[in-house]
């Protein structure tokens, strides 16, 4: 007889990180996969689940411009009643953390969001918003401290700007209501950059 085990499915596909090694991404293709992840996101928030570790090394990029969201190790249930989850323990990759995910006060699925702004603006530069902070503490006063970093222009249109303006959000109630409401907005936007390219 064989005891209890777990099945893990083999993802034989290149991570984000690994594509980040050859640089930034165009814009039309981290707005797909930005918004590809935040459907995936979306699924995990609706059966509770908050993800709490989005990095590049959590998102396998996919034939197709699907993504696959890897590694919920730090994932933590939402409580039925409220919608909400507080961990005693602070959980996750500090420059991707959300205000409140380090401070430990209640999160949701918009803390993921903000960790998936936070993955967007790296698609896009190259680099993390607030810098690659290892001590919490310190990435906590820079994300109170700053506002969102601005993207280089006329490079990005500014509604590029404002998406991620709004995943960045110091407050949770100022960002996305939820993954889906980013995706959503990711995806109308890379539909009119392409409506703009066939006009143009």
């Amino acid at each position: 007889e064989h005891g209890p085990y777990i099945a893990l499915q083999l993802v034989e596909a290149p991570t984000l990180r690994e594509r980040l090694g050859e640089g930034e991404l165009p814009l039309l293709e981290a707005l797909r996969i930005a918004a590809d992840v935040g459907r995936t996101l979306q699924a995990a928030h609706d059966a509770r689940v908050v993800h709490g570790d989005l990095k590049p090394e959590n998102i396998f990029l996919l034939p197709g411009g699907r993504t696959k969201l890897a590694d919920f190790g730090a994932a933590v249930f939402l409580d039925e009643r409220s919608g909400t989850a507080r961990t005693r323990v602070r959980l996750g990759t500090p420059p991707y953390m959300a205000p409140e995910q380090i401070a430990q006060r209640a999160i949701d699925g918009r803390t993921d969001v903000y960790g998936l702004g936070c993955v967007l603006h790296e698609m896009l530069t190259g680099d993390v918003p607030f810098g690659r902070v290892d001590a919490p503490a310190e990435l906590l006063r820079r994300q109170l401290e700053s506002l969102p970093p601005r993207l280089p222009t006329p490079s990005f249109p500014s509604e590029v700007q404002r998406l991620l303006d709004r995943c960045l959000a110091k407050e949770r109630a100022d960002r996305h209501v939820s993954a889906e409401a980013f995706a959503r907005a990711a995806e109308r936007l890379a539909d009119g950059l392409v409506h703009d390219a066939e006009r143009g």
